[in-house]
C-alpha cells in the first residue's frame, strides 16, 4: 500500500517587491507547479511581501497523483498583487464618442463599444465607431472597474496627496490647487504650484518684484520694452503678472493671476493719465499657469504711445481688490 507524502512547497516571495500580474492564467495553471523563476510575473516598485503556495501530492514511488492535480493558492496574498496594475492602453476607458474618460453610467452599442450617458443621448443613441444603436444596455462590468480604480492626482509630484477614482480624477485635476505654474520670465524654467512660486521669486528674482496690498492703489512705471512685471501681495504672497504687449497703436496692458483656471479671478482697475486725459480699465484677472506675451483676447486696454513720457516710461495706477 502506497502512502501519500506532501511534495515540496514552492514560494515566490521577495521582500519589498510589488508583484504585478498581467495574466492570472500564468500564475494559476491546472496541473502545473508554480515555477520558482516566477514566469508570467512582472516586478515594479515596492510593496508587501507576498506568497503564492502550491501543493502537489506524490506516491512513494515519486509518481504524481492525478487525484490531486489541482493545486491551491493563498487567495489573500494573490489578491494583494492587484493593488497595482499595468494598463498597456491608457485609452481603454475612453468614451468611443467624445474620447474622454468614461463616467458612470456607461452604455454600450450592439458591438460592445462603450459610451458615456451624455454622448449616448447627444448623438441620437448611435455609435460613432460602427453606427449601430447604443440603446439602454448598461455596461455594468466597466462601471464596476471604473469605480474600483483609484489613481493619484496628476500633480502628485508637486505635493498633492489626493487619491481619486478614475471617474473623479479629471474633475479634480482641473481644480487642483497644486497645478504647476511656470516662472513668467522667459529665461527661467522653474516650475512649482502657485502657492510656492513666490518663494522662487524671493530667492531668484527679489529685485524685480513689486509688492502691493489688496484694495490700495499703487503705481507701476512701465517702460515700453517691458514685457512682464510681477506683482506680489504682501500678506498672502499671491502673484500677479502685468503684461505689456506692444502693437502699432500702443501698448496692450492686462493683469493675470497665477493659479488654477477654475478659481475665481480678482477685480482690478488700471489707469493711465496724459495731459489731463485718462484711460481706465476695470476688469477681472484671468488665472494662468504660464505667462505669454501674446496680445490677450479680452480684459485689456490699449495705451497710446503719446501717454509715455520723454524717457519712454508709462505711469500706471493699479488697484487689485481682495475677494
Amino acid at each position: 500500500m502506497h502512502h501519500k507524502r506532501k511534495a515540496t512547497q514552492y514560494y515566490y516571495s521577495r521582500p519589498s517587491t510589488r508583484i504585478l500580474i498581467r495574466n492570472v492564467d500564468d500564475v494559476v495553471r491546472k496541473g502545473k507547479t508554480l515555477r520558482e523563476d516566477g514566469e508570467g510575473m512582472e516586478e515594479e516598485g515596492e510593496g508587501e511581501d507576498s506568497q503564492i503556495e502550491s501543493e502537489d501530492y506524490y506516491d512513494e514511488d515519486g509518481m504524481e497523483s492525478s487525484k490531486h492535480d489541482d493545486y491551491y493558492y493563498d487567495y489573500d496574498a494573490f489578491s494583494r498583487r492587484f493593488n497595482s496594475v499595468i494598463i498597456s492602453d491608457p485609452n481603454v476607458f475612453n468614451c468611443c464618442v467624445c474620447s474622454q474618460i468614461l463616467t458612470v453610467p456607461v452604455y454600450e452599442c450592439a458591438n460592445g463599444h462603450a459610451a458615456c450617458s451624455t454622448c449616448a443621448a447627444d448623438h441620437l443613441k448611435q455609435c460613432r465607431l460602427c453606427l449601430l444603436p447604443i440603446g439602454y444596455k448598461r455596461c455594468i462590468t466597466i462601471e464596476r472597474v471604473l469605480e474600483s480604480i483609484h489613481i493619484p492626482c496628476l500633480n502628485v509630484k508637486y505635493g498633492c496627496k489626493e487619491t481619486l477614482s478614475l471617474t473623479e480624477s479629471n474633475n479634480h485635476d482641473q481644480k487642483c490647487i497644486y497645478v504647476p505654474c511656470l516662472c513668467p520670465y522667459s529665461d527661467c524654467h522653474f516650475t512649482a504650484p502657485s502657492k510656492d512660486l513666490f518663494l522662487h521669486f524671493i530667492n531668484k528674482h527679489r529685485d524685480s518684484i513689486i509688492t502691493f496690498s489688496y484694495d490700495d492703489y499703487f503705481s507701476v512705471s512701465l517702460r515700453r520694452n517691458d514685457e512682464t512685471v510681477v506683482l506680489r501681495e504682501e500678506y498672502d504672497n499671491k502673484l500677479f503678472v502685468l503684461n505689456n504687449y506692444v502693437e502699432s497703436l500702443g501698448s496692450v496692458v492686462s493683469i493675470s493671476c497665477f493659479g488654477n483656471s477654475f478659481q475665481p479671478g480678482y477685480d482690478y482697475s488700471v489707469g493711465a493719465t496724459y495731459k489731463g486725459r485718462s484711460l481706465i480699465l476695470h476688469s477681472i484677472t484671468n488665472n494662468i499657469q504660464s505667462n505669454t506675451v501674446n496680445a490677450p483676447s479680452s480684459g485689456f486696454f490699449v495705451v497710446p504711445f503719446n501717454y509715455f513720457d520723454s524717457s519712454g516710461s508709462l505711469k500706471l495706477e493699479i488697484r487689485i481688490r481682495d475677494k
